[in-house]
């Protein structure tokens, strides 16, 4: 449905004496239905009406709205229907959702709980940053560990920095590659303090893996038009000491930044470089 048959969908609904929350708690049991095609008009008309209570200029509506689905998580239910009620959260959840997302993040090796990863991860409110710091840290897994830290390095919040740069010394290298690649996403001068530290510890496979995160964090300076900081970088890594790769990459970096200074920022010419 377009934007405006949902928000019409809104009006309809409430022309005929229900609250939105109420329409909700009705569309549960067709959304959760073993009938496929019950099941299809249910979600489909629940979406709608999330999507048309998100709509520019609406925060009154978008919140009662993740916090009437926040409600119906509150209930029994399948995992497959949780997991698609999370997933509208990833759409309209702000601050109120965010008690609820953490709440299903102790559903620990299931689908709810990344769903409820990806919801924080999307969510438009800075809170959600410090829940998924305080997920890392309680993270006992190599492989939540890893969940938790693409999530935050999605949100590229520079709060969360150093808890993602403690565990660049975790013993599991997939974890150590995830907070590599948090940080390059984060993109902030203490990230590439903390990778450039790294980089002078660890095997070589694990310099190779933060050397490619600190040319990120360069890259993306060089996007933003922080010439100066992204060719600090550049020049560091254009040294003997480094591996013929890296070097290459800092050598067509340098060039990027030169030739971006003449072109402006948002210019795409780190890629024209790298594709000669």
């Amino acid at each position: 449905m377009k934007p405006i048959q949902a928000v019409a969908a809104v009006a309809a609904a409430t022309a005929a004496g229900k609250t939105l929350a109420g329409e909700l708690e009705d569309l549960l049991p067709k959304i959760g239905s073993d009938n496929l095609n019950e099941r299809k008009s249910g979600r489909d008309r629940f979406e709608d009406l999330v999507l048309a209570s998100g709509k520019p200029g609406a925060e009154a509506e978008r919140a009662a709205t993740s916090k009437a689905i926040c409600a119906l998580l509150e209930k029994e239910m399948s995992d497959d229907t949780r997991c698609w009620l999370l997933r509208e959260l990833w759409l309209i959840g702000g601050a109120e959702a965010i008690p609820t997302l953490v709440k299903h993040l102790d559903h620990k090796g299931t689908d709810v709980a990344d769903a409820a990863r990806r919801a924080l991860q999307k969510n438009s409110a800075p809170e959600a940053t410090a829940a998924l710091v305080a997920a890392l840290g309680k993270a006992n897994t190599p492989e939540w560990k890893v969940a938790c830290l693409i999530a935050l390095g999605g949100r590229a919040d520079s709060k969360a920095t150093s808890a993602v740069a403690q565990h660049l010394s975790d013993k599991d290298l997939s974890v150590v590659s995830a907070a590599a690649a948090a940080l390059g996403q984060i993109a902030c001068p203490d990230s590439a303090k903390a990778l450039a530290a790294a980089r002078k510890k660890g095997s070589a496979e694990q310099k190779a893996i933060l050397s490619d995160r600190y040319l990120q964090v360069a890259e993306n300076w060089l996007r933003a038009g922080k010439y100066a900081e992204a060719l600090a970088i550049y020049k560091e890594l254009d040294s003997t000491s480094e591996t013929e790769l890296v070097r290459v990459a800092a050598r067509q970096g340098q060039l990027a930044v030169e030739l971006s200074k003449k072109a402006g920022p948002g210019h795409l010419i780190y890629q024209e470089v790298k594709g000669q």
